[in-house]
């Protein structure tokens, strides 16, 4: 590394700790001119920004050693970090004030580059966390006498290629020197919340003819997204606990959950929609990007924290395909989940109680298509609707219109613990994937009532189980699990049933015998749907009936 009056020049050999020195040399000839309002040059280091509103907005610092930071139970090192301009070096790190990440390594192979995007991408997925309205984030790595760009965001990864410092040294000197001039705009933060005291506020414009409602919400998400590929749902409880505003990325292209909500809405045992907006697009940080001759870097899904997903499998689509808009909606959302259950019976009316509002979307022309635990609630009744249970979640839903068109069907998406059984066995075969139906759906709901009766114990210190292994890894093993549990159902099954909810045994058998036949192996869809929704509703009516004594017609 050496310098002339107005020239920086990084010699091939670069390391850690000759790159440290640079970046303070750039930090003390240049940068530190922009600490406040703008000053006359250095001697001997002409200014080379003059515009006003130029002052920096953060700073970068080095991780000496290997510490706890704040947001994470294990112990990380981290070569480069931005911070707000305010932090101090000597307060600990925080995952949710980190603007960007930059990591360092001697060697320049395929291996040293595949460590260090794995690294970016655990770090990042961390970020993430502790952001979840983030959406995107800058990283960069550099390798000897080479550096390459990153930008994460929910859809991926995307590089700039492995640059060499010799031949386009100004744009790495570009690179970090932008970085620590970016607004918060230029660096993804989310700019859509505002923090009045210990609340957040939420202004929600209101799309078409929606109104314009503004909430007052906890600031801390009461669901938020832990895996990096994902839709992001993020949710947020309103102070007075009647609504909740959820933030969720979906495609541009066809109808969206906001769509879909519309045509809910009268629908009883539904939730009750209030209002919506679009917040922001991946295209207006992507759009500028040439994907004219980009190649995909394909890494083994078995080490890549990215690609591993435990609830839903995403789809791996080209780049020109992931253009996101990032949704924001606001819903009444008065209830408690079904894991809350304080009865035998408020858990089998809340499940009925969903199944019922499913069968009216399905009449209204909409699939849920994700029946899951998480998304069925226990509420109470209203003069609108009589409902117990309530459905929620239309992120991933298929509409059976023209007017209701998605491309979701397409790709394997669902809860894996309650995905039905020939879903699994296309996919695990390698056949094509399967289009959703009710009949998937109301196998779903099958096996969120085994969940209530294995795991959902109410007795204090009755052992319980769990159905975890229906949620293996590996995607042949959780086919072939399930399917086995499902044939040997009352030595496996069965035999798990908690004390409290033993007297649903036989409730548990007619459901299997509704959905799989006598010998458990019936699949397909039957055209005419009205027969399976009545037979498993009256199978739930009569269990009812048996513990109040009231007939259900």
């Amino acid at each position: 590394m050496r310098s002339s009056q107005n020239i920086i020049v990084l010699e091939e050999k670069t390391f850690r700790g000759r790159v440290w020195e640079w970046l303070h040399f750039f930090r003390d000839k240049f940068l530190n001119q922009l600490n406040g309002p703008i000053a006359e040059p250095l001697e001997n280091c002409n200014l080379f920004i003059d515009e006003v509103g130029s002052e920096l907005r953060v700073k970068y610092f080095l991780v000496k050693y290997v510490q706890s930071m704040v947001g994470t139970d294990a112990n990380v090192q981290v070569d480069l970090l931005v911070h707000s301009v305010d932090f101090s070096e000597g307060n600990q790190p925080q995952w949710n004030d980190v603007k960007v990440v930059g990591e360092f390594m001697k060697t320049a192979d395929t291996n040293a580059r595949k460590a260090k995007f794995l690294q970016l991408s655990t770090y990042v997925r961390k970020i993430f966390s502790a952001q979840p309205l983030r959406r995107f984030i800058h990283c960069f790595c550099l390798f000897k006498s080479y550096f390459e760009l990153w930008i994460f965001d929910r859809t991926g990864a995307y590089s700039s290629g492995v640059k060499s410092i010799g031949s386009v040294k100004e744009m790495f000197v570009q690179a970090i020197s932008s970085y620590l001039l970016m607004s918060d705009e230029e660096l993804g933060l989310d700019l859509s919340t505002s923090q009045v005291g210990e609340n957040g506020v939420v202004t929600i414009n209101g799309s078409n003819e929606d109104p314009t409602m503004q909430f007052k919400i906890d600031p801390e998400p009461i669901v938020r997204p832990q895996r990096l590929i994902t839709r992001g749902t993020t949710c947020f409880e309103t102070v007075d606990k009647l609504s909740v505003v959820k933030y969720a990325w979906t495609s541009v292209k066809g109808s969206s959950i906001i769509d879909f909500l519309e045509v809910a809405l009268p629908v009883r045992g539904m939730v009750n929609y209030l209002t919506s907006d679009e917040v922001y697009r991946s295209s207006h940080h992507l759009g500028s990007l040439d994907f004219t001759d980009a190649d995909a870097w394909d890494l083994e899904t078995e080490t890549l924290i990215i690609s591993r997903a435990t609830k839903l499998m995403q789809p791996t689509v080209s780049p020109w395909d992931r253009d996101l808009k990032l949704i924001r909606i606001a819903i009444s959302l008065p209830g408690r989940p079904l894991k809350a259950s304080k009865t035998v019976l408020e858990f089998l009316v809340g499940v009925r109680d969903a199944i019922l509002g499913h069968r009216r979307l399905h009449d209204r022309g909409i699939l849920h298509g994700d029946i899951s635990e998480g998304n069925v609630i226990l509420t109470l009744p209203t003069a609108r609707d009589e409902s117990k249970g309530l459905l929620i979640n239309l992120d991933h839903s298929v509409g059976m219109s023209e007017s209701l068109q998605t491309d979701d069907d397409q790709n394997l998406i669902g809860t894996m613990k309650f995905m039905a059984l020939e879903r699994l066995y296309y996919v695990s075969e390698e056949k094509s994937i399967i289009p959703r139906t009710y009949c998937h759906d109301l196998e779903s709901f099958f096996y969120v009532f085994l969940t209530g009766c294995i795991e959902y114990e109410l007795v204090p210190q009755s052992k319980s189980y769990d159905l975890q292994n229906w949620c293996t890894s590996k995607l042949d093993k959780k086919k072939k699990k399930k399917a086995s549990h499902i044939n040997n159902f009352e030595k496996i099954v069965l035999k798990k049933f908690t004390p409290s909810f033993v007297g649903l045994k036989e409730l548990a058998k007619t459901l299997r015998m509704i959905l799989f036949g006598k010998y458990g192996n019936d699949f397909g869809t039957p055209h005419d749907c009205r027969p399976m929704y009545y037979e498993i509703i009256k199978s739930f009516n009569k269990t009812i009936e048996q513990i109040t004594g009231k007939v259900y017609l």
